[in-house]
């Protein structure tokens, strides 16, 4: 976690780390997956923010929310919209999925 402080708002960046390690070559990487271990940090973190006063967090990995399994709890999804302070989740792996969407971005149903 990054927190940058500008003016009187405080602004969380959080990474996501899902590869998979050691991690699979083309054309089998299209997944991710992050375990209990990388789960319980995640959750350290957040309530880190919580009590910070940060304004507003922004998340980022390299693989889109529906391309990570979670070996526990409801995913990824679920662990971003818990967070109030959660503005954005900010990936490229499938970039513009070779040229068939050259804009593509999702309104998660929790807002951000």
């Amino acid at each position: 976690m990054y927190q940058l402080k500008r003016f009187d708002e405080t602004y969380s960046f959080i990474g996501i780390d899902a590869c998979l390690e050691p991690g699979p070559r083309r054309p089998f990487n299209f997944v991710g997956i992050i375990d209990k271990a990388e789960i319980e940090e995640i959750n350290k973190i957040t309530d880190i923010v919580k009590t910070s006063g940060s304004n507003y967090t922004v998340w980022f990995g390299h693989f889109p929310t529906s391309c990570i399994l979670a070996t526990e709890g409801n995913g990824v999804k679920s662990i971003i919209g818990q967070l109030d302070q959660s503005l954005v989740y900010v990936c490229g792996h499938l970039h513009t999925l070779g040229g068939l969407i050259p804009n593509m971005y999702t309104l998660q149903k929790d807002g951000f």
